[in-house]
This record gives C-alpha cells, sequence and structure tokens, in this order.
C-alpha cells in the first residue's frame, strides 16, 4: 500500500464528540418503553396489578397520556404463587408502555428518566442473531467482508429448497466441505438403470455430465486435457465455484460458502463445451427446478439458439442466469454474459477497483469481489494436491453473485425474477469502474433500507434540506423522520416528506455559522420493523459542519513542511519493509494507476509523510507496499484548552488496488 498523509489543521468546536468503532446495529421498538416504578415510589402508590392506562402517579401519567399512550402492565403476573418469596430483582416494579403509534423513543425515555418516582426508563431493544461461521478460512476469505456476507447472515444463510446449478467441469462430489450441500433427485432412483422421473437421463441422481452424457457430473482430471486457458489447471474449476457460492458452513474446516445453506445441482459441461452441450445442460437445469444458473465461462460470438435456452430458463421456468463478463481486461462484449436474460459479473480487488484483469462496459450489470478468493478444490488433480487454493477470475465473482441470488431466493420467494435482479444489482457505489456496482449480501436481503449521501457542510442561515430513497419492496412505510442534535443538545425531529416514488426530503432548521450538527435518519414500516441511516444510530450519527471548517477557529495548523517531533514507528512495529518516511515524494505510475503523488496537498509545499518511497518507473508494482507486518506514524503531543473536543482533519493518499491479494493491507487511525 501507498499512504499519503497530510495534517493542515486541528480546529476547535464545542461538542461533546468522540470517534468510535461502529458497534452492532441498534433496533428498538418504535412504540414502546419500559419504566421501572423506584421503592419510594412502590410504597406510597398503588401499583396497577394487569393492563390499565395508568400508572396512578400523576406526573408520569401526564408525559404517558399527551404522548397517546394505549396501556401500561406488569412485566410479570405478580399473581402467580410460583414466585412469592423469590428475589425478582425489581421486576415487579417493572412496566412496559405501550402507544398508540411510533414515537420519539429517545424524547420519551428522557422526559420519564427525569421524573423522580422512576428508577429508570429505557427503550425495547429489538435483539438479533450475530451469526459468524467458524470455518477455519473464514479469516482469510476477504469477500466476505467486502459484500457484507455476515450481516446478511444474521438475516438469512440460504434455504435447502434454493438449488444453484453450477454449470462447469464438473464438481468433486466428495470434496469435505461440498459434500452436504448437494441436491439428490428425489424422483430418481440410484443406480437401477431406470430413467424413473421419466426426464430422459437414467440415474442422474446428482446432476449429468452433458459433455459426456453420463450420470457423473465429477472432473476429469485427466493430465492430456488441453487447459492452457486456465492458470490453475482447470479441472477442478467448477469445484472452486461451487465453493464459492454454496460451500458448507459452520462445519469447522476451510471455506463457507455465501449461501451456505443452499443446494448444489453439478452440472459438467467440458471439455466438450460446445452450444449444443451447453443449450442441453441449461434446458435440464430449468427444467429439474434450479433456481440460479452460474455460468464462469464463454467467449466466441453471440448464439441465438444459446440466447433463447437462456430466456427458456428465466422466462418460462424462473431460473435466475449469472455469467463471468471475462478476463481480457476489454470492454468488448463477452458472451452469453452480454445476451439478453443474463445479468454479467465482473470482478473487483480487495480495494473495490476493477481488477485489471476483467471486462468492464456499460453491458456489465454488477462486480464482485474475484482476487484471490479462496474456495474448494479437488485433491485429485494431478497439477495439486490442495483442498483449497486461492484463484482470480470473473469466474470467482460469478458465483459469489449465485449466492447472493440464493440468499435473496431464499429470503424473499415470491418477488419476480426482474425484482430479484433489481435487489442484486443495487449495491455498493465504488466509483467509476465500468461494472455497475459492486454487490452487496446485506443490502439485496435487508426488508427495506436507506440510500442517503450524508451531509459535510451546509450554508448558514438558510434551512438544510435532507434527502433519501427508501427502498421497500412489498412493505408499507409509515414513518420517516430526521433526528437532529445542534451543538450536542438532546435530539429533536422533523418528518420526511416523499416528494417523487421512493425519495423522501425533510428540513432541518436554518443554524449559524460554528454550528456542529449532528443527525440520523429512521424509518419504520407497517410490521413496526425499523431501520436507521447510519446502521448503527442513534448511537452513531452522521455529522456537518454549518458554514464549513473555516467557520471554526483553527488551534494548530501543522502542514508537515518540517518534522518537528513527529515519531517514525514506535517499539511495536515489525514491517519488514515500506515503513515510514518523511520527505519530497516521487510520482509514480503503474501502467494508469498512481503508486504515488508528486506533490503534496498543502499549497506550494513539498514534503510530506509517507511509506516506501517508490523509484521514478513504470514498473513499480508493490514499491511503496508495507510487508511483513505494521508501520506507525505518531504525531506530537498537542495540549487544548480544558472541556474543549477538537475536530482532527487531514489529508491522505492511499493506494490499495495492485497485486493478486490486496485485500490484506489496512489502514487505522487512531486518536486518543
Amino acid at each position: 500500500m501507498s499512504p499519503k498523509l497530510w495534517i493542515y489543521a486541528i480546529t476547535l468546536i464545542f461538542s461533546a464528540l468522540s470517534l468510535s468503532a461502529q458497534p452492532n446495529k441498534i433496533v428498538y421498538h418504535p412504540q414502546k418503553v419500559f419504566i421501572k416504578i423506584s421503592q419510594t415510589a412502590a410504597r406510597a402508590t398503588s401499583l396497577p396489578l394487569n393492563a390499565t392506562s395508568a400508572i396512578n402517579i400523576p406526573n408520569v401519567d401526564r408525559i404517558l397520556s399527551r404522548n397517546g399512550l394505549v396501556e401500561v402492565r406488569p412485566l410479570y403476573d405478580l399473581s402467580n404463587s410460583n414466585r412469592a418469596g423469590q428475589n425478582l430483582y425489581g421486576l415487579d416494579r417493572v412496566f412496559i408502555v405501550e402507544f398508540e403509534q411510533p414515537i420519539d423513543v429517545n424524547s420519551i425515555v428522557g422526559q420519564l428518566s427525569n421524573e423522580n418516582e422512576i428508577e429508570y426508563a429505557e427503550p425495547v431493544y429489538h435483539r438479533e442473531l450475530v451469526y459468524q461461521p467458524n470455518d477455519s478460512l473464514l479469516g482469510v476469505s476477504w469477500h466476505h467482508t467486502n459484500i457484507q456476507s455476515e450481516a446478511a447472515w444474521d438475516v438469512t444463510t440460504g434455504s435447502d429448497s434454493v438449488l444453484i446449478a453450477i454449470l462447469d467441469t464438473g464438481v468433486d462430489t466428495d470434496h469435505p466441505d461440498l459434500i452436504d450441500n448437494f441436491y439428490l433427485n428425489p424422483g430418481e432412483i440410484p443406480d437401477n438403470g431406470i430413467d424413473d422421473d421419466l426426464n430422459g437421463y437414467v440415474d442422474d441422481t446428482l446432476g449429468w455430465d452433458f459433455s459426456g452424457t453420463e450420470s457423473n457430473p465429477t472432473p476429469d482430471n485427466n493430465v492430456n486435457h488441453d487447459w492452457n486457458w486456465h492458470p490453475y489447471h482447470a479441472e477442478d474449476h467448477g469445484t472452486h465455484c461451487a465453493g464459492i457460492a454454496a460451500g458448507v458452513g459452520d462445519n469447522e474446516i476451510g471455506i463457507v460458502g455465501v449461501a451456505f445453506h443452499s443446494k448444489i445441482m453439478p452440472i459438467k459441461i467440458f471439455p466438450n463445451s460446445y452450444d449444443d452441450v451447453i443449450t442441453a445442460a441449461m434446458m435440464y437445469v430449468a427444467d429439474n427446478g434450479a433456481d440460479i444458473m452460474s455460468c464462469s465461462w464463454g467467449g466466441g460470438p453471440n448464439s441465438s439458439t444459446l440466447n433463447s435456452a437462456i430466456l427458456y430458463a428465466r422466462d418460462t421456468k424462473n431460473c435466475l442466469v449469472i455469467a463471468a463478463a471475462g478476463n481480457d481486461g476489454s470492454s468488448s462484449i463477452f458472451y452469453p454474459a452480454g445476451s439478453p436474460g443474463v445479468l454479467s459479473v465482473g470482478a473487483t480487488t480487495g480495494s473495490d477497483a476493477r481488477a485489471s484483469f476483467s471486462n468492464y462496459g456499460n453491458w456489465v450489470d454488477l462486480c464482485a469481489p474475484g482476487a484471490g478468493i479462496w474456495s474448494t478444490t479437488d485433491p485429485a488433480n494431478p497439477f495439486h494436491s490442495d483442498l483449497y487454493q486461492a484463484w482470480d477470475g470473473t469466474s470467482m465473482a460469478c458465483p459469489m453473485v449465485a449466492g447472493v441470488a440464493a440468499l435473496v431466493r431464499s429470503q424473499f420467494p415470491n418477488l419476480s425474477i426482474d425484482e430479484q435482479e433489481a435487489l442484486l444489482i443495487d449495491g455498493d457505489d465504488v466509483g467509476n469502474i465500468q461494472m455497475g456496482k459492486r454487490i452487496n449480501a446485506f443490502k439485496a436481503v435487508t426488508p427495506f433500507r436507506i440510500t442517503h449521501i450524508p451531509l459535510t457542510e451546509s450554508e448558514a442561515n438558510l434551512p438544510i434540506s435532507v434527502e433519501a430513497d427508501v427502498l421497500a419492496p412489498g412493505l408499507n412505510l409509515e414513518l420517516i423522520r430526521i433526528y437532529y442534535s445542534i451543538d450536542s443538545a438532546p435530539f429533536e425531529f422533523v418528518e420526511m416528506s416523499e416528494t417523487t416514488t421512493d425519495h423522501w426530503v425533510g428540513t432541518i432548521p436554518l443554524q449559524e455559522a460554528g454550528t456542529v450538527v449532528q443527525y440520523y435518519l429512521m424509518a419504520s414500516d407497517s410490521t413496526q420493523f425499523t431501520v436507521f441511516s447510519p446502521p448503527g444510530a442513534p448511537a452513531v450519527t452522521y455529522m456537518f459542519l454549518v458554514g464549513g471548517i473555516n467557520s471554526f477557529l483553527a488551534l494548530i495548523n501543522d502542514n508537515v513542511e518540517t518534522n518537528l517531533d513527529w515519531m517514525l514507528g514506535v517499539p511495536e512495529d515489525n514491517a519488514s519493509s515500506g515503513t515510514w518516511e518523511w520527505g519530497d515524494p516521487n510520482g509514480t505510475w503503474q501502467n494508469s494507476t498512481p503508486v504515488q503523488p508528486e506533490d503534496d496537498h498543502t499549497l506550494n509545499g513539498e514534503n510530506c509523510f509517507f511509506t516506501g518511497q517508490a523509484p521514478a518507473s513504470s514498473t513499480n508494482n508493490g514499491a511503496a507496499d508495507v510487508d511483513g507486518g505494521r508501520t506507525t506514524l505518531r504525531s506530537p503531543f498537542w495540549n487544548f484548552p480544558a472541556g474543549v473536543m477538537p475536530i482532527l482533519t487531514y489529508h491522505r493518499w492511499y493506494t490499495n488496488a495492485e497485486g493478486l491479494s490486496p485485500g490484506f493491507d489496512y489502514w487505522r487511525v487512531q486518536v486518543r
């Protein structure tokens, strides 16, 4: 990696802001709160034993009634004799308060907490599974982090009724990380020599070998096959793709597939991968109940016959067809990825750049990680004896999208093909890489979501417009609000209005220059499901400065033109190369990618801090990379007046786009 850092301003604001890691998503019931009556009040008041319209404490009842109280009821039935004489830890003084419609939970909790008779008031939080499989290679499977697999797995891990067909070189049906996820044809009796289900294929219990017309869709592992077009000897290409899409999860070994509770149908079309073989395979897959077809292959001109087979599968049989965009590094259309009815998939790196080998263009629908992807391989392959390897290619990106498609089909079985494709395509916008958006598994399986570009500043003394798109397929939204805080005051809210379909606008009142505004968005549907933007709200919020940074007093401005007291490295560092330096950087490029800029950010400046001064050469890939461990750059200690919280702003330049596995370099910033 080639990071470059400029510190140019430290600015004072009077606000209780902090930098912290984002916690898990916080969700609470929009119409309920808990209250616990103090011991003193409980002794002095006749508390209700059943659901009622009042708690019999005047100040508390006034707060509840003016917010549309429905009822107050005890948390536990205290008449239950089994609890007599037991330590209830004060639960006999806890009540559930329910309101008529969604409320400002934080505001009401705050009001109730200020009453002497209330020991505490708090939201009724919603708890979710925090799911992480225990597979041994999960830690190096960086693609799951990029596409937010683990967040998606809290929603669904796939369904065994959803079937992914892998049209490829065959699949190792004995692989320990795949064996439990193969689809078995329920209409066929194994090895009886009879076409029991009358589909034209005898003993097709586990897919079919269309390349060899037999019921054994496993790799040939034939050393005489010409696989020169593939750098990993492609006999187990299909095995690698199957693991990415639906490798077994939570079995303490190897990798985990994206949809690790969905099923795999192995279909062999190589090495005789002519269009008659492929067309027959596609029709078989569609007729035999596959929900998703993963096609990590292609080349040659467009075929009308193949197009018809694709449209038959998609439009007649409701089978999503997903294909790799190709590895030529070209904008030319690659078939069948470019065929009508196909979702075409390009490949990205760990830094969300376009992989150098990936095809691209407006014909590519979306992209997914495809560099250094760990998955299953066949130890019977004579060119290697591994159960797992990391491979590159749009071939790896394609089954990753197929796995996400299986999650979508599992979560939303009644959506149309068009609606499912729309959820897949609407991923993360990672810049102009000419391959659509990068797949985001969590977004794809979320019942509804808020898309919002955060405000970073606003003009002084003008109303502040906040806009968001809210996608809620098949659901009824009941409210969307902006919660905002001015200079750390308690949060207030304003309602948002739908100005055009799915587009909502709200207005924060005008503020003076030098004001700090924190805000977040909340949306609730008719089922009382609630989402926030940012996802960690209200604990984590957006923030912007009214009037911009120049409206604030700068306490320190260090343009690092001299090294001063910055520390280059600390005793705990262990990097073997690319450690922090200070000086005048070289401006260098690797092909069309800048590896280091020539000038720093400051006006008329020359010097900055950087890692690994690279030579002025066009072939310096990795020269500025930090290898072997970590390297630390530590600023001087700056003293500020007591009680203030400063804004720290700095400039950095960071690239992580080159190399086979760029996902393993990290940039961390700590403020103490």
